[in-house]
């Protein structure tokens, strides 16, 4: 024992304390002297002891053997009793309450401590067993098998509790019940048959199994599917002390089974006979089964295809892409993938297929892929049919013309990509309409075949010919430097075209016209490259054909439109032709005041209204925008004066101030002018500068600025963000607004990065005191995005359209108050 804790009960007080003093002596625990009963009881609730040395007679109403029976029944204890009586009454009634040892007086200390050992070994060995003994039964209790234990006789000793629900019976019920006729089993042919323990034994006592057995039970009168094993209890090597029996119900497990291959064998009817090709691939590709419709579109035997991986029956080129299929199936976590593949069958011609394919788990971990293939042979036949009609020349088998624009459009794009030119060469039958004359329909059509035929013969794989109806053909020759290099081959194509063609038996004679475009030298526009080749051959055909004409812009063409539109713009702005227009430039406090930009119009008298992007440039290039700009400036600000109050706040205007009249125009007088005239407060102007004008002489620039801002005139900073947006000018020129562009605004919601940059820069001109101006806000959410930034103003459609200075002076009555409230309706 590893505590040896003693009580001693003993009505000498001497004696008690001999004993104490002596026992301690040798290691023993002393946890109590009493020297009554009730004493000796309340000791032992309170310190537990293991070892209890007890005097038959005591103080009190009861005497020690009477104390150790009641000590039993509420503490387990090895007790040892002392006593100097040994008549035979004293004996029997000791010997009732189970003692550990029983000495008389006198003794020895020595045999005192001899009889403690051994209580305490005793003591130490039945506990152990019975805590043997009641895991064993709980363990027995619990598990979920019927548990049957009997004796060497076959008699029923234990049952467990499912033991107990299976046979309707508890263990008081079947105790000493043979367990022979307890098990009884329905045979194949409906006979009963017992359990014969002995014939189940063999001489070395192996335990016996049976599987699937038939059990007959009483009550009902039924049988249960059950397992059920017998084996040996041994307490000795030699003796038989009993049987465990177990008995496990395995019918819904049978039923399981059963469902579960009458589900497999509809799946093999069903994954066998299916008319869409079927196969389970394994994770590394490799085919572990097929049905026969994919053995029929593979033309491979089911022997055949198993074991061959996927990439030894694809064309390689498609891997790749149902590789990343089948990579989305883990990562995105989706049902099935499907996508279009080429197989190669047994005779190693591609067949185009449309895969669909599943991943297979078990217990969440990935076993297999289910392909199901749908041949597309058919189908890709006829849309390759379909798309060689739609882009092919029916009689030629060249590109048609919607190829050729197709062509013409990807050319263009991989050109400037690369930076590289290429010519477009536009050819001519000459004389064609005596070929049909002469020879007939039938012989034109062989001999427009042949010329097909001849021009694809003399020019690089990589260039592209194709036929626009008739006798008129296009050659597109790429991956050019410059025209040295077309020469060589207009030359090659006139030489050989300079020759007659044979058709069938005929010799035909036949000469060719060709006009030349280049790109991007004469433009960068399909239709235009198309119409210049065509003025190009124009010109050949007019100086006498079987010639090339590269195409030329004329100068004089072009300087006399430009010399025609500067007229008409100098008697525009002689005659005050232009008009101004407002965009509202709204503010998202209540604290602002509402501005507008000033945007110019020419209501010409034959065109009518005319953007400004028509005519800008050319004001810009002839000098014309100074006079312009003066006259933008007063009448803004004459028409501004006159504007509404909002919210008890006077509304301003924004002007833009091209770079030539900020540069060659006395702007600071001009602007002081035009407030002298008007009435306008310089507050209420707000002049808008682009950064390109910053760069340009920044010293005159700089002053310029300086001079409007000493006379209370805003400055702003149009389109900032996209071209030189340097934080060095911020810092020189310290302007009042800037204006981000449209292409910031348009991120938002499409752009995480733009909308983090827009934020950016809003916070920056929080930081600087700079107030920020959104361009382009066409949305409720672009402008619920910027109110949350606390952008300053926002401009664009979403409030309104550039509109005439009257319609605008109506918009500022109708909406202005209503701007705070967020009440203002999307503009028409």
């Amino acid at each position: 024992m590893t505590s040896r804790r003693l009580l001693i009960v003993e009505d000498e007080a001497i004696v008690a304390h001999d004993l104490a003093e002596q026992l301690g002596e040798m290691g023993y625990d002393i946890c109590g002297v009493a020297d009554n009963g009730p004493q000796a009881l309340e000791m032992a609730r309170t310190h537990r002891p293991n070892l209890v040395l007890m005097d038959v007679v005591i103080k009190g109403p009861m005497d020690g053997i009477k104390t150790a029976a009641m000590m039993h029944q509420e503490h387990d204890a090895a007790i040892v009793f002392l006593t100097a009586y040994s008549d035979s009454d004293t004996v029997r009634r000791a010997t009732d309450t189970a003692p550990y040892g029983f000495l008389t007086k006198p003794y020895q200390i020595n045999e005192i401590k001899a009889a403690l050992e051994i209580a305490a070994y005793k003591f130490a060995m039945e506990r152990e067993l019975k805590e043997s003994e009641q895991w064993f039964s709980s363990m027995l209790r619990c598990v979920t098998d019927a548990i049957i234990a009997t004796d060497r006789t076959g008699a029923v000793r234990f049952i467990n509790s499912r033991a107990e629900t299976l046979f309707g019976r508890s263990l008081d019920q079947l105790a000493d019940t043979s367990v022979s006729s307890l098990l009884t089993f329905s045979t194949s042919n409906g006979e009963a048959r017992s359990i014969e323990l002995a014939d189940i034994l063999d001489d070395h006592g192996c335990a016996h199994i049976e599987f699937n057995q038939q059990l007959i039970l009483d009550a009902p009168r039924t049988c249960l599917t059950v397992d059920y094993a017998v084996a040996p209890i041994r307490s000795t090597l030699d003796g038989l002390d009993g049987l465990l029996i177990s008995l496990r119900d395995v019918s819904e497990r049978l039923n399981v089974e059963q469902t579960l291959r009458s589900s497999e064998e509809s799946f093999r009817t069903a994954f066998d006979f299916a008319p869409t090709g079927m196969a389970l691939v394994g994770m590394d590709g490799r085919f572990l089964q097929g049905n026969h419709a994919i053995c029929r579109l593979l033309g491979h035997s089911a022997s055949t295809l198993v074991n061959q991986l996927q990439r030894d029956v694809s064309l390689p080129e498609d891997m790749a892409e149902e590789e990343r299929q089948l990579l989305n199936l883990f990562i995105e976590g989706i049902t099935s993938v499907q996508f279009e593949k080429r197989y190669i069958n047994h005779a190693g011609q591609p067949v185009w297929t449309l895969v669909s394919v599943s991943l297979l788990r078990k217990s969440d971990i990935p076993v297999c892929y289910l392909y199901q293939v749908h041949d597309l042979s058919l189908r890709k036949e006829y849309e390759l049919h379909l798309a060689r009609q739609a882009n092919s020349d029916s009689l030629t088998g060249l590109p048609n013309r919607s190829a050729l624009m197709t062509e013409l459009n990807r050319l263009i794009v991989g050109s400037r990509r690369r930076q590289s030119k290429f010519a477009l060469l536009f050819i001519d039958i000459d004389h064609f309409k005596q070929v049909n004359d002469t020879w007939g329909h039938d012989a034109g059509d062989q001999f427009i075949s042949e010329v097909g035929r001849h021009l694809s013969s003399l020019v690089r794989a990589s260039d592209f010919v194709a036929r626009l109806g008739g006798d008129e053909f296009i050659i597109l020759l790429s991956e050019l430097t410059d025209a040295s290099q077309i020469k060589p081959v207009v030359r090659k194509l006139l030489n050989h075209f300079a020759q007659p063609l044979t058709v069938g038996k005929l010799s035909i004679p036949c000469s060719i016209s060709i006009g030349i475009s280049m790109y991007p030298d004469d433009s960068e526009e399909p239709a235009r490259l198309m119409q210049y080749a065509d003025n190009a051959l124009y010109q050949v055909k007019a100086e006498g054909r079987g010639n090339s004409q590269f195409y030329a812009r004329e100068l004089t063409d072009h300087l006399r439109q430009r010399l025609s539109l500067d007229d008409e713009l100098e008697r525009a702005v002689a005659q005050e032709e232009f008009e101004l227009f407002y965009q509202p430039i709204v503010p998202l406090e209540a604290r602002l005041p509402i501005k507008a930009e000033a945007l110019i119009r020419w209501r010409h008298p034959v065109r009518g209204l005319v953007g400004a992007h028509e005519f800008i440039n050319h004001l810009e290039d002839s000098g014309l925008i100074v006079d312009l700009g003066r006259w933008i400036i007063k009448e803004a600000c004459r028409q501004a004066a006159t504007w509404p109050m909002t919210n008890n706040l006077a509304p301003g205007v924004c002007i833009n101030v091209s770079a030539r009249q900020f540069r060659f125009d006395d702007l600071a007088k001009t602007v002081t002018e035009a407030l002298d005239e008007t009435g306008l407060t310089p507050e209420r102007l707000c002049i808008e500068i682009t950064e390109k004008l910053l760069m340009i002489d920044s010293e005159r620039t700089l002053c310029t600025i300086n001079e409007l801002k000493a006379l209370g005139v805003e400055i702003a900073i149009d389109d900032f963000g996209i071209g030189y947006s340097s934080l060095s000018y911020i810092r020189r020129f310290k302007p009042d607004k800037l204006k981000i562009d449209r292409e910031f605004v348009m991120g938002i919601s499409n752009s995480e990065f733009d909308e983090r940059l827009l934020s950016a820069i809003i916070a920056m001109g929080d930081q600087l005191r700079i107030a920020i101006v959104a361009e382009g806000v066409e949305t409720l959410e672009q402008r619920d995005y910027l109110k949350g930034q606390h952008c300053g103003y926002i401009q664009g459609f979403f409030y309104a359209k550039p509109m005439e200075e009257s319609s605008f002076r109506q918009w500022l009555i109708q909406n202005g108050p209503d701007i705070i409230r967020d009440q203002i309706p999307l503009a028409d």
